[in-house]
């Protein structure tokens, strides 16, 4: 399938890009090495499915039926998605390499959602490297009943140069209809470490984040996503965030296309609160430019 090998060289374009430039600076290098490899394991199976021709048996051919049955379902379904980042405020730009996916398999483990990213601090002209984090996430959507709510237990885990923070959630979905989809969460990030407060001593800076994702799809083709998010630290006497304040509500909007049946190019806007600046005070955007790959 031509298709398939085009994908398979747009993603090998993107890791020498991306991956094999920069784990050169990475301050953690194992997530880095996990995804080079992952995309040589992953990758070449492409080019496999793609050459792979179903026959069917000859007219006059006995056929017989194994007690062994192959299961040709694979364990999850895999993504792979770049993305680039720019905040207005900060002048700095992030960008973020991603795999993810569902488990597809019967059992337990039936459409958990995973994902494990890496995610780069580039600076204000795309040739800086500040710093670095890497994030694990998992989620299980719970049907509760024959209603169309749903649980959604999950957790972060991120780790980066200054330590690390688990970051629990809870989610109550509810399914409108089949193109209309809202959850409300609530999750708490828990640092496992002390960071420098506003009295210069080390404390806990720990917060609490409630999300709301509306989803919409628009077009087969087309869905949008609305998601404002709330913070808010534990100790609120002591740590403020980049508006002055001990909270902030930032809002950001998702814009996913189809644009072929394996590739998926997304854009984000976000309002991310008032950023301060000495005695300045002005508004931070965010913008996002990615697109996602379906590779298996």
């Amino acid at each position: 399938m031509p298709g398939l090998a085009r994908i398979k060289f747009i993603i090998l374009r993107y890791f020498n890009h991306g991956t094999f430039k920069w784990n050169i600076k990475l301050k953690s290098r194992k997530l880095n090495y996990l995804l080079i490899s992952s995309a040589f394991i992953l990758i070449p199976g492409i080019s496999a499915q793609a050459n792979t021709v179903i026959t069917e048996p000859a007219a006059n051919t006995a056929t017989y039926q194994c007690a062994n049955v192959v299961n040709t379902k694979p364990f999850s379904k895999i993504y792979f998605s770049e993305r680039t980042q720019y905040r207005t405020a900060k002048w700095s730009f992030l960008e973020r390499l991603m795999f993810s996916g569902v488990v597809l398999q019967d059992g337990w483990m039936k459409n958990m959602y995973w994902s494990v990213e890496t995610d780069a601090d580039l600076g204000e002209h795309f040739d800086q490297w500040k710093n670095s984090y890497q994030e694990i996430e998992i989620n299980k959507p719970v049907p509760l009943g024959q209603s169309d709510f749903y649980l959604e237990p999950g957790a972060v885990f991120h780790w980066e140069q200054a330590g690390s923070r688990v970051d629990p959630y809870i989610g109550l979905g509810y399914h409108f209809d089949a193109t209309w989809n809202a959850v409300l969460r609530y999750r708490y990030n828990h640092q496992n470490h002390d960071d420098i407060a506003l009295d210069g001593s080390y404390d806990d800076s720990s917060e609490h984040r409630v999300d709301l994702y509306l989803t919409k799809v628009v077009t087969p083709d087309f869905q949008v996503q609305y998601n404002p998010t709330y913070y808010s630290k534990v100790h609120s006497e002591k740590f403020t965030y980049t508006n002055g304040k001990n909270h902030t509500l930032q809002h950001n909007f998702v814009f996913t296309w189809h644009a072929t049946p394996r590739i998926y190019p997304f854009a984000e806007l976000g309002y991310m609160d008032k950023y301060k600046r000495g005695n300045s005070t002005e508004n931070d955007y965010q913008i996002r430019l990615g697109m996602k790959f379906d590779i298996n």
